[in-house]
Formats: C-alpha cells, structure tokens, sequence
C-alpha cells in the first residue's frame, strides 16, 4: 500500500481545481494557480497594504493618521510628565539634590533631611 503525503492534489472531477488530502481524508477545493509559482492563492489573493490605504477614503485615512500622531503624542506627554515630575515642588527636588550630596537616596531619609534643614524650627 502506498502512502500519500498530504497536500493539494488535482482534482479528478474538476481540472481547474485541487482538493486537500491530510494523509486521512479530503477536504475542500480552492482554484488552480496557473502560473505555478505559488501553490497557495490566498498568498497571493491578498491586496497588499498600499493597495488598502488607496482603497480607504481621504476621511478614513485622515482619522488614521490622527489617531497614530494621537497616540505618539500621548507617549511623549507620559514621558516628559515622568521625566519632569511636576508634582514635586522646586523646594522638594533642591532638598533632594542636598540630600543626595550626603548619601542618602531613599524617601524617608530624604524627607527627614529636607525637614530637618528646611523647617524654620531647624537649629542651624
């Protein structure tokens, strides 16, 4: 007994078609493609993405384009919001920098140099 090894085969009643065989059974049938540099015509059925974006009309493309810089903007607003941090105020960032110049690094050693040297009941 011989065995046949799954794939597309040509099909005994239609000569413009294949049908699968997955070493069990038959499924299906697709057309032929002629030019036999492809077996599989859904590869090449596919409209490739240029041909989409000239099939789009001018308002679909433009809610695209601006949902894309949109979103490009949000990521910079994030980043600079993270980088900046506006929520710390300018006396808090300067006793930070103080702090770090004696080594200290984490908040609450931080806080406690900032009230220690900022506070106006500080003994200096």
């Amino acid at each position: 007994m011989t065995t046949v090894r799954p794939g597309w085969y040509p099909d005994q009643n239609d000569p413009n078609a294949e049908v699968y065989w997955d070493g069990a059974r038959w499924h299906g049938r697709r057309a032929r493609v002629t030019d036999g540099a492809s077996t599989d015509s859904r590869l090449t059925d596919l409209p490739s993405y240029s041909e989409k974006w000239a099939a789009l009309s001018n308002t679909a493309r433009n809610i695209v384009v601006g949902g894309v810089l949109a979103a490009f903007a949000l990521v910079l607003v994030v980043v600079a919001l993270i980088l900046i941090r506006p929520w710390e105020s300018e006396t808090y960032k300067n006793c930070k920098e103080s702090a770090a110049a004696y080594g200290l690094d984490s908040d609450a050693p931080i806080v406690q140099h900032c009230v220690d040297t900022l506070s106006p009941y500080a003994e200096n």
